[in-house]
C-alpha cells in the first residue's frame, strides 16, 4: 500500500503553495508558479507587485474599500508588458513605466508617494471599465524619488510601490480552512484566499501559528515575518462580482478566531513580512522553507 504519510510537510517546514503578484493595486491579481523577490515586493517578468494604483482628483488612492469593481479588472503580463482587461472596456496595454514622465505625487495613508501619470487614453479606458465620469487617473510609482514612509523603519525598506504597509503579506492555508469552517457553521458560504490578496500562501503549519512564526528560511532567500496584518472591509468584497457581501463576512467572524494583538476585536488574517536578506532571489510553488518560531 502507498504511503500517503510521506508527502506531508514536516512540522518545523512549511511549502509555498500560491505566488500572487497585483500590479495594480486593489485590482485582481496574477497567479504564478514562479517570481523573483527584492527588498521592495514581488517581481515577474521586469512588473513589480503593486508598482500602479488608481489616483482619485484628490490625490488619493483609490482601493476597493470605496469601489468594489476594482476587484474586476484584470491583469495579465505578456513578454513583459502589463495589459489591463474589463469586460465593459475590453483589453488595454499600458506603457513601460520607464516611459512616463509627468510626475504627480499621491497619498496612501498617511504616506505621500511619488508617482508618474499614464497617458490620458489609458485613463479613459479606466473611466468606461468603472462607469464613472470621476477624474479618475492611473498613475506608476516613481521609483526615482523616495516614498515619505510615516514609519520609515517598519519594515527597513526605500519603497515598496503602493502596498500599504509591508513589501509581502503572507498567509497560511490551515487558517483559511479554520475560518471557513466557523464560517459553515454559522451556514455561511465559504470563501477563498483571494480575499486576503497575499503574495506568498503557505501550508504546513496550524491555523494562525503564523502569528508564532519569526522568519521563514530557503536556501535562497529568507522572509522575516513582522506582524499581524489588521483586516478591513475590502474581505468582504466578492472578488467575482465586484460587490460587498451583504452578510459582512469574513470580516465578521475573523476576530471570532483571530484578533489582533491588544485589540481583540479587531480581524487579523495573514502576516505583513519583509525580505530578511537583501538582494534579487527566485520563489517558487513548492519551495520547502525551514520555520524559525519566535
Amino acid at each position: 500500500m502507498h504511503d500517503e504519510t510521506e508527502k506531508k510537510v514536516p512540522s518545523d517546514t512549511v511549502r509555498v503553495t500560491e505566488l500572487t503578484l497585483f500590479p495594480v493595486k486593489s485590482c485582481a491579481g496574477i497567479a504564478l508558479e514562479q517570481a523573483s523577490l527584492n527588498e521592495a515586493g514581488l517581481e515577474f517578468m521586469g512588473i513589480y507587485d503593486r508598482s500602479w494604483a488608481i489616483c482619485k482628483p484628490n490625490q488619493h488612492l483609490l482601493t476597493q474599500r470605496q469601489n468594489p469593481q476594482l476587484a474586476l479588472i484584470t491583469p495579465r503580463i505578456s513578454q513583459g508588458q502589463l495589459y489591463l482587461y474589463h469586460e465593459r472596456a475590453g483589453e488595454i496595454l499600458l506603457p513601460a513605466i520607464n516611459t512616463l514622465e509627468q510626475a504627480t505625487t499621491t497619498a496612501l495613508w498617511k504616506d505621500f508617494c511619488p508617482a508618474l501619470q499614464a497617458p490620458e487614453a489609458v485613463n479613459q479606458w479606466l473611466r468606461q471599465a468603472l462607469n464613472t465620469q470621476e477624474e479618475l487617473s492611473l498613475v506608476a510609482i516613481d521609483t526615482k524619488k523616495p516614498r515619505d514612509f510615516i514609519h520609515p523603519t517598519r519594515f527597513d525598506v526605500n519603497t515598496n510601490y503602493f502596498s500599504d504597509a509591508a513589501p509581502f503579506l503572507i498567509t497560511n492555508q490551515s487558517s483559511l480552512t479554520a475560518l471557513n469552517q466557523a464560517l459553515q457553521d454559522k451556514q455561511e458560504p465559504s470563501i477563498d484566499m483571494r480575499r486576503f490578496r497575499s503574495n506568498i500562501n503557505i501550508e504546513g503549519l496550524p491555523a494562525f501559528t503564523e502569528h508564532q512564526v519569526q522568519a521563514l528560511h530557503h536556501e535562497r532567500y529568507s522572509l522575516g515575518l513582522v506582524d499581524h496584518c489588521q483586516r478591513c472591509i475590502m474581505t468582504t468584497v466578492d472578488p467575482d462580482k465586484g460587490e460587498f457581501s451583504d452578510n459582512r463576512e469574513p470580516f465578521m467572524t475573523i476576530p471570532q478566531l483571530n484578533g489582533m494583538p491588544n485589540k481583540p476585536k479587531a480581524p487579523a488574517f495573514g502576516v505583513n513580512a519583509r525580505l530578511a536578506i537583501p538582494g534579487r532571489h527566485s520563489i517558487n510553488v513548492g519551495d520547502i522553507l525551514n520555520t524559525e518560531w519566535q
